[in-house]
């Protein structure tokens, strides 16, 4: 869905450039440059742009349990949750954090076992 419709011209010429230092004389030496000149044409779409605005927000969510065991906006809270606890793993693995123990240092700990 095209919000506008566009026309691209492309114009393309081959001048010449003096080459050297100072001001050009008969015999000074010329080299082909290429030019490109580039014109965008476009016009907007209203209609499309109003569709657009209107979808805009939304978003599909698909899952295979019944409706009688996830209801809809139970689904939207477990969506966000997971996307919370995902942002967690994130950032946790993008930093170390100084606060946790190195895993290469920890030491085996021994606890006595209680039987009742």
């Amino acid at each position: 869905m095209s919000s506008s419709q566009s026309r691209l011209q492309r114009k393309s010429s081959t001048p010449t450039r003096d080459v050297g230092r100072g001001s050009p004389t008969a015999q000074s030496s010329t080299v082909p440059v290429n030019q490109v000149h580039l014109q965008l044409q476009s016009q907007r779409q209203s209609a499309a742009i109003e569709q657009a605005e209107q979808l805009a927000g939304w978003r599909l969510s698909v899952t295979n349990a019944p409706t009688s065991q996830l209801t809809r906006p139970q689904a939207v809270i477990y969506y966000r949750e997971q996307w919370l606890l995902e942002r967690g793993f994130h950032r946790f693995k993008r930093v170390c954090l100084p606060d946790l123990p190195n895993t290469s240092q920890v030491l085996p700990v021994s606890l006595p076992i209680l039987s009742g």
